[in-house]
Protein backbone atom coordinates (compact mmCIF):
# COMPACT_ATOMS: atom_id res chain seq x y z
CA UNK A 1 0.00 0.00 0.00
CA UNK A 2 1.72 3.18 -1.23
CA UNK A 3 5.13 1.50 -0.94
CA UNK A 4 4.45 0.04 2.52
CA UNK A 5 4.28 -3.70 3.14
CA UNK A 6 1.20 -4.70 5.08
CA UNK A 7 0.03 -8.04 6.42
CA UNK A 8 -3.14 -9.98 5.79
CA UNK A 9 -4.17 -10.29 9.47
CA UNK A 10 -6.60 -7.53 10.39
CA UNK A 11 -7.12 -6.13 13.87
CA UNK A 12 -10.90 -6.27 14.37
CA UNK A 13 -10.70 -3.30 16.76
CA UNK A 14 -9.49 -1.00 13.99
CA UNK A 15 -10.14 -2.82 10.72
CA UNK A 16 -6.50 -2.19 9.80
CA UNK A 17 -3.66 -4.68 9.41
CA UNK A 18 -2.25 -5.78 12.79
CA UNK A 19 1.17 -4.34 13.58
CA UNK A 20 3.93 -4.87 16.12
CA UNK A 21 4.34 -8.66 15.95
CA UNK A 22 6.54 -10.28 13.33
CA UNK A 23 5.46 -13.86 14.04
CA UNK A 24 3.19 -15.70 16.50
CA UNK A 25 3.39 -19.42 17.20
CA UNK A 26 1.08 -21.28 19.57
CA UNK A 27 1.29 -24.88 20.74
CA UNK A 28 -2.15 -26.13 21.72
CA UNK A 29 -4.05 -29.39 22.07
CA UNK A 30 -5.40 -29.25 18.51
CA UNK A 31 -4.20 -27.66 15.29
CA UNK A 32 -7.45 -25.69 15.04
CA UNK A 33 -6.91 -24.22 18.51
CA UNK A 34 -3.28 -23.39 17.70
CA UNK A 35 -4.32 -21.68 14.45
CA UNK A 36 -7.00 -19.53 16.06
CA UNK A 37 -4.88 -18.67 19.10
CA UNK A 38 -1.81 -17.76 17.05
CA UNK A 39 -3.89 -15.31 15.04
CA UNK A 40 -5.22 -13.81 18.29
CA UNK A 41 -1.66 -13.61 19.67
CA UNK A 42 -0.52 -11.83 16.50
CA UNK A 43 -3.26 -9.22 16.89
CA UNK A 44 -3.09 -8.79 20.69
CA UNK A 45 0.69 -8.90 21.01
CA UNK A 46 2.46 -9.40 24.35
CA UNK A 47 -0.45 -7.95 26.31
CA UNK A 48 -2.69 -10.82 25.20
CA UNK A 49 -0.31 -13.64 26.15
CA UNK A 50 -1.72 -14.15 29.68
CA UNK A 51 -5.09 -14.91 28.06
CA UNK A 52 -3.68 -17.15 25.34
CA UNK A 53 -0.97 -19.03 27.27
CA UNK A 54 -1.68 -18.64 30.99
CA UNK A 55 0.96 -19.95 33.40
CA UNK A 56 0.39 -23.61 34.16
CA UNK A 57 -2.10 -23.99 31.31
CA UNK A 58 -1.90 -26.41 28.41
CA UNK A 59 -1.10 -23.78 25.77
CA UNK A 60 2.32 -22.29 24.99
CA UNK A 61 3.23 -19.33 22.82
CA UNK A 62 6.23 -17.70 21.16
CA UNK A 63 6.07 -14.17 19.78
CA UNK A 64 8.77 -12.69 17.57
CA UNK A 65 8.81 -8.94 18.02
CA UNK A 66 10.99 -6.13 16.68
CA UNK A 67 14.17 -5.81 18.75
CA UNK A 68 15.64 -2.77 20.45
CA UNK A 69 18.20 -2.31 17.65
CA UNK A 70 17.29 -2.02 13.97
CA UNK A 71 17.41 -5.46 12.36
CA UNK A 72 17.23 -7.35 15.65
CA UNK A 73 14.34 -9.40 17.03
CA UNK A 74 13.00 -10.03 20.51
CA UNK A 75 11.50 -13.38 21.51
CA UNK A 76 8.70 -13.57 24.06
CA UNK A 77 8.19 -17.19 25.19
CA UNK A 78 5.24 -18.07 27.43
CA UNK A 79 4.47 -21.30 29.23
CA UNK A 80 7.26 -23.26 27.54
CA UNK A 81 10.09 -24.64 29.69
CA UNK A 82 13.66 -24.18 28.47
CA UNK A 83 14.12 -27.97 28.19
CA UNK A 84 11.15 -28.18 25.78
CA UNK A 85 12.86 -26.31 22.96
CA UNK A 86 16.30 -25.81 21.49
CA UNK A 87 17.22 -22.22 20.79
CA UNK A 88 20.36 -21.36 18.88
CA UNK A 89 21.16 -17.84 20.02
CA UNK A 90 22.41 -15.61 17.26
CA UNK A 91 23.51 -12.02 17.10
CA UNK A 92 20.52 -9.71 17.09
CA UNK A 93 18.23 -12.03 19.06
CA UNK A 94 16.98 -10.89 22.46
CA UNK A 95 14.94 -13.02 24.89
CA UNK A 96 12.26 -11.19 26.85
CA UNK A 97 11.40 -12.79 30.20
CA UNK A 98 7.89 -14.23 30.51
CA UNK A 99 5.28 -12.19 32.34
Amino acid sequence: DRGRRIGHILDPRTGLPAEGVLSATVIAETAADADALSTAAYVLGPAGLPLIAPPGGGTSAVLVLPGSVAGSVRLRIENLAADEFDLDMAEGVEIEPPS
